[in-house]
């Protein structure tokens, strides 16, 4: 069988995407082909790659690139088309009409995802959110199924299939990784850096660890917007920062490997409060303790399988006294850590997705 997975927003080597799902159907012998912006990424193996230009601007976009990968994506004939952006669901309902077999991937709640969007301005956001909404009800009523990341965006649809974005656990091996003892007093986080995802709130709280700890925070992903960071280096908290910029999956496997906690502390807004964040089962896999949010969600999975600590995200100081608990209690971080390894190899992780992805291919193609 065929399929074509089809973005215009992320990167070729995007790691839902590309990785995972496109790797698990490769791996079960589907002819997999995606199409997507390379921005110089190469094929994942397994795979064909379609580039297509990244345009700039979110209309050249949304026009022009949903076009020019909707061209290329319809030369492959295949059996099936797995959509993966928003802007793209007018196109499966074209393809639908016109006899393909279309899936569409709700990677986020769209219609609350539009109150985040610091671009859009706040007088319009109800009624994009509006449009959002709509959106989603045609993707509802013409895709043959609607692929959810998390319990919560499938909630936004009648009818809707979990596949959770959860670690791939051979990209974090134990053995590839430095005896926690002998770790320097680091923290991590990888991921986009924004003022949503706690990026600030992180830095300030570094300027509040003692110094006797000597502790520093290992920081790898992309700001935005750019002014960002430099806002970001103006705070005191900086001059423990390591900046390691945009990080390859390798990379993040490394990082994570020799620091002693992991920093998830997404901002209290409405798509948060519900969702799966992908990097607290990448801490756990790599078997380190969590910082995490304290949305009641969240406080349930850190707390009760005692994987970390759950904090107030707004509050620089209280995220910077569970960095200091948890770098002088070693031995119960490391507890902390092994037993959210224990727990992704046994429930938190993409083998036992993927194969709830490849039950929903079988269920379209018959």
């Amino acid at each position: 069988m065929r399929v074509v997975h089809i973005t215009t927003v992320h990167r070729a080597d995007d790691v839902r995407i590309a990785v995972k799902e496109c790797g698990s159907l490769a791996a079960d012998g589907y002819d997999v082909t995606l199409v997507a912006p390379s921005d110089g990424a190469g094929p994942v193996e397994g795979m064909k790659l379609l580039s297509i230009p990244r345009y700039k601007g979110r209309l050249r976009r949304m026009t022009l690139g949903v076009a020019t990968a909707g061209r290329a994506a319809w030369r492959v004939r295949a059996d099936l088309y797995h959509l993966h952006d928003p802007e793209l669901i007018p196109l499966g309902a074209i393809m639908r009409i016109a006899g393909k077999q279309v899936v569409f991937d709700a990677h986020e709640d769209l219609a609350l995802q539009v109150f985040t969007k610091q671009w859009i301005p706040s007088a319009i956001r109800p009624a994009i959110s509006f449009g959002a909404r709509c959106l989603q009800w045609v993707s509802e009523r013409s895709m043959n199924r609607v692929i959810a990341a998390t319990p919560a965006i499938a909630q936004s649809y009648r009818r809707a299939v979990v596949v959770s974005n959860f670690p791939v656990l051979s990209e974090f091996p134990a053995h590839d990784v430095a005896a926690y003892a002998s770790r320097p007093q680091a923290v991590a986080y990888v991921g986009g850096l924004t003022e949503p995802r706690g990026v600030r709130q992180m830095i300030e709280a570094m300027d509040l660890v003692g110094p006797d700890l000597d502790a520093r925070l290992e920081l790898a992903g992309v700001f935005s917007p750019s002014s960002l960071e430099r806002s970001c280096q103006g705070l005191a908290g900086w001059s423990r920062v390591r900046y390691h910029g945009w990080a390859s999956r390798s990379q993040v496997g490394s990082i994570l490997g020799h620091v002693r906690v992991g920093l998830v502390v997404l901002q209290p807004a409405s798509n948060y409060i519900d969702s799966y964040p992908t990097k607290l089962f990448e801490y756990m896999a790599a078997g380190i303790p969590v910082i995490a949010s304290d949305f009641p969600l969240w406080r349930e999975i850190v707390n009760e399988g005692g994987f970390g600590l759950a904090v107030d995200p707004t509050n620089p100081r209280a995220i910077a006294d569970a960095i200091t608990y948890l770098l002088e209690h070693a031995s119960e971080a490391e507890a902390m850590g092994d037993r959210g390894r224990q727990a992704v190899s046994e429930r938190f992780n993409w083998e036992a997705q993927g194969e709830v992805l490849l039950r929903t291919y079988r269920e379209v193609l018959g």
